[in-house]
């Protein structure tokens, strides 16, 4: 049975680290082969923090359960990292859903699995939804007027190519094959790709079935 100090640690660690209303939700499981981390929703401002801070709070963690539509990529690169640094393996459960910016904290992952219900799904960054970058747009619209526009599609064209550059970055750091930018890149921010199993395995994403 897992001691009561340890719940209480936890609970601690998410009283210190408040959560935005659309951050991940988090559990501990300690099921299977040792304990686990349970992170659901959206990924957020200040999520890899939060979950630098559970990590220490809780003990030993040999897996994280991932449970997501994506959110925040910067942060989703920060958990990855967190996942690496702390060689934590990655799960998609059955039934699960790890899709946009999810997939880079499972990429992070030394150990990724996919079970046979869970899902994972691509699509092209969606930086013009960023509140920054909303900010901006009004800002130059509000300051040039219909020139704006063309200032604007500038700006979002560096800035795509900015990320583009970034998340290639990222999956060369954590050995994953650039092939999975094809999809990414092929698919609306208002859509999902989901990999076939087959595509799973051939970017690292998920063992062998």
């Amino acid at each position: 049975m897992r001691p009561v100090w340890g719940w209480l640690l936890l609970a601690l660690a998410l009283a210190l680290c408040p959560a935005p209303a659309t951050a991940l939700d988090f559990a501990l499981s300690d099921a299977g082969d040792g304990r686990s981390l349970i992170m659901r929703g959206e990924i957020a401002r200040g999520d890899a923090d939060r979950v630098e801070r559970l990590l220490r709070a809780s003990g030993p963690i040999v897996a994280v359960r991932l449970d997501s539509t994506g959110g925040n990529l910067a942060e989703a690169f920060a958990i990855g990292r967190l996942l690496r640094r702390g060689r934590i393996a990655a799960e998609i459960g059955d039934g699960a859903v790890c899709a946009s910016a999810c997939v880079y904290v499972l990429a992070g992952a030394p150990r990724r699995h996919v079970a046979q219900g869970g899902r994972v799904g691509v699509h092209m960054f969606a930086s013009a939804h960023d509140g920054d970058v909303l900010a901006m747009i009004a800002r130059l619209v509000r300051e040039h007027g219909r020139e704006g526009a063309a200032i604007v599609a500038r700006r979002l064209e560096q800035r795509s190519a900015a990320m583009a550059s970034e998340v290639a970055g990222y999956l060369e750091e954590m050995s994953v094959p650039l092939g999975l930018m094809i999809p990414t890149l092929a698919t609306p921010p208002d859509k999902v790709r989901w990999l076939t199993r087959r595509e799973m395995r051939a970017f690292g994403l998920s063992a062998g079935d």
